[in-house]
């Protein structure tokens, strides 16, 4: 027969690590596989991207498809990033003109990803209302959301790089406007056929890619 102080050992160190298993932290179902298509299954579902970041890298949500757009970038600190408008007017793609009719600064030079939305505020309040790209994105209704405005250069950019390729005939293979505004009547674009970029005249048409913000 065994003594009692070792079966009492036994019975609380048995209860010790059941206890210990049963608190240790379990992820979320579903939120810790890798794989595109459950990381997209789980965006369909309305989860929140900042929720996904604990058990998911960065890089796995770009490209997905996200509140009426496609991800191309997301902020690791706090889960707020960027959406390009996914299958808009057909393509995607709208043409007008930068300008609303005659050169001016508009102060709508900063050309950082996250300075969209404020470049085309600037255009807005220098320019007013008008068949101008800034006031199309910013009218714009889509999808369920009306916060779209005209990208940055660097924004512009991220799209040509990462989303082109992902969605080549998702884009026109001609120049996208950017809200960047390079001088009195200029503003960066880039040629998503060749990949050139620089200043167009504001007076030219060329193709707009909206954006929003998400958080």
């Amino acid at each position: 027969m065994k003594p009692v102080h070792y079966i009492l050992f036994c019975s609380f160190l048995i209860f010790f690590l059941g206890c210990s298993k049963e608190e240790r932290p379990i992820p979320p179902e579903n939120t810790s596989n890798y794989a595109p298509t459950h990381i997209q299954q789980q965006l369909d579902l309305g989860v929140n991207i900042s929720n996904l970041l604990s058990y998911n890298p960065v890089d796995s949500f770009i490209g997905k498809r996200y509140q009426a757009g496609i991800i191309f970038h997301v902020d690791s600190a706090n889960g707020s990033g960027l959406v390009a408008i996914y299958d808009f007017y057909g393509n995607t793609n709208f043409s007008s003109i930068w300008w609303n009719g005659s050169y001016i600064m508009t102060g709508a030079t900063d050309s950082t990803v996250g300075s969209g939305a404020t470049n085309t505020d600037s255009i807005l309040v220098a320019q007013g209302s008008g068949n101008n790209m800034a006031y199309l994105c910013d009218t714009l209704s889509y999808g369920g959301y009306s916060d779209w405005f005209l990208p940055s250069i660097d924004e512009l950019r991220l799209i040509y790089t990462i989303l082109y390729p992902l969605y080549p005939t998702n884009f026109a293979g001609q120049v996208y406007h950017s809200s960047t505004q390079e001088s009195l009547g200029a503003a960066w674009g880039i040629n998503f056929f060749t990949g050139d970029e620089y200043p167009r005249n504001t007076s030219n048409p060329a193709k707009c890619r909206p954006v929003r913000e998400f958080n």
